[in-house]
């Protein structure tokens, strides 16, 4: 059986936001910061099943990962993030203040993927979730975290 890598990401993302409810089912604002591969996807089909749920919903992360240099080969996984701007929600960049009522922040930067030192937006976001009170959910892995090493570059 054949299943397409956006199916993949949508299965993904239903199951992570399972799991955020049943840890944090009181949660009412969801702070969640999308990266530019299949991890931030995932963080896009959260954000609309939080957003379809009733929760509030707040997405910073990037515009146009296509632009971003060492980035093009993650266009493919563009489909949920565009599909959020085409139903008219924004997604703020990573100088924008977090609001300041947030119950739960769901890191969907980087994930697996990364394999090297974060780009400066990334490093912006990591240390900011790191520092801010409200629980932190992390989609595969922390952002920041080498999967294969255990390290964090910096």
């Amino acid at each position: 059986m054949h299943i397409s890598l956006l199916e993949l990401m949508h299965r993904a993302g239903k199951v992570s936001f399972d799991c955020i409810i049943n840890l944090g089912p009181d949660s009412q604002h969801w702070l969640i910061l999308c990266g530019n591969g299949s991890n931030g996807q995932k963080g896009y089909i959260i954000a609309e099943l939080a957003r379809n749920a009733g929760i509030t919903v707040t997405v910073m992360g990037s515009y146009a990962p296509f632009f971003h240099k060492g980035f093009n080969q993650y266009q493919k996984y563009q489909d949920a993030q565009l599909n959020w701007i085409k139903k008219g929600e924004s997604i703020y960049s990573s100088n924008t203040p977090f609001p300041d009522k947030v119950d739960s922040i769901i890191d969907a930067l980087l994930g697996i993927e990364m394999n090297n030192i974060p780009i400066f937006t990334y490093k912006i976001l990591i240390s900011r979730d790191n520092q801010h009170p409200a629980p932190l959910f992390s989609i595969d892995i922390p952002s920041g975290l080498l999967a294969d090493t255990g390290h964090v570059e910096k």
